[in-house]
């Protein structure tokens, strides 16, 4: 053969094994459920519209966030300056695992009444750890900061504050 044909035989190969590693990965994402907003109906009285007369589907806590992608979880406690509960503060992250970081997970939240939010699904070894977990409320921002590979299982607060440029 020609090395013009082991040059096309090879290009063949990788369009094929980058083909089948995008349909792998599009197979394998993860499963990302939404957070109810702050202001909608929450605790043992919401309930879905069920599907063709089947029972209704409660959400049992609706502060908690899935994302299906690992074993780990964190619970944060949002809290402001003096150490009062902030409810319903947005806490959000971006993760990216896998091989290459190619899978990337977008998850959200809102603190309940007592401050209380929980991430779980959260894969082991991330590739930008340590991950930063932002929650925001009007004005007021903080930060709380997990390595899953060190700390798999968390509990950390965040303080909330007015940035200093603002103050």
């Amino acid at each position: 053969m020609t090395r013009r044909h082991h040059s096309l035989r090879y290009l063949f190969c990788l369009l094929a094994l980058a083909a089948a590693g995008l349909w792998i990965g599009l197979l394998s994402r993860a499963e990302v459920k939404n957070a109810p907003a702050p202001w909608a109906e929450t605790g043992s009285q919401a309930q879905a519209t069920p599907p063709h007369g089947s029972q209704p589907v409660q959400n049992p806590n609706p502060y908690l966030m899935d994302g299906g992608a690992g074993p780990c979880s964190i619970d944060l406690h949002v809290v402001d300056t003096g150490g009062k509960p902030i409810s319903t503060a947005f806490i959000r992250v971006h993760i990216a695992y896998g091989f290459g970081g190619f899978h990337k997970l977008d998850m959200s939240v809102y603190s309940d009444p007592e401050g209380k939010a929980r991430f779980t699904g959260i894969p082991e070894k991330p590739k930008n750890a340590p991950l930063q977990f932002y929650a925001t409320k009007g004005e007021l921002f903080g930060v709380a900061n997990m390595n899953p590979a060190s700390e798999c299982q968390a509990r950390h607060d965040i303080v909330m504050d007015v940035p200093k440029g603002k103050k």
